[in-house]
């Protein structure tokens, strides 16, 4: 690997950095929180702004952002930068597939019994 293409590498991941941090500020100022996914919006966006700008491919341009990702988590500790929790789903007992010939009996003498 020569010189000129170590100093493009940190060049484009200087330039990264500095979108990184116009984007992180709007960020703070919460311009992402009127989306359905709001982190997955700033994502994109930082991801698709660093293909085009910088124009490399989508697998290094997710790595820059992780790895910025990363170097924001460790500077700033009270920094939320992340999916929103899952929200737990009850679980159905309802199984999958056709009924059982016994849950198609229990059903019959049920509607019997009620008519």
């Amino acid at each position: 690997m020569s010189q000129a293409e170590k100093k493009d590498r940190v060049t484009l991941m200087s330039q990264a950095r500095g979108m990184f941090s116009n984007q992180l500020g709007r960020w703070a100022k919460g311009e992402f929180k009127e989306e359905k996914r709001p982190y997955g919006a700033f994502r994109k966006q930082l991801i698709s702004q660093f293909k085009e700008d910088l124009e490399v491919s989508t697998a290094s341009a997710a790595t820059m952002f992780n790895n910025l990702r990363k170097e924001a988590l460790a500077n700033d500790p009270d920094l939320v930068l992340q999916r929103d929790p899952k929200i737990a789903r009850v679980k159905s007992d309802r199984k999958p597939g056709r009924p059982s010939n016994a849950e198609k009996q229990k059903e019959e003498q049920g509607e019997a019994q009620s008519a």
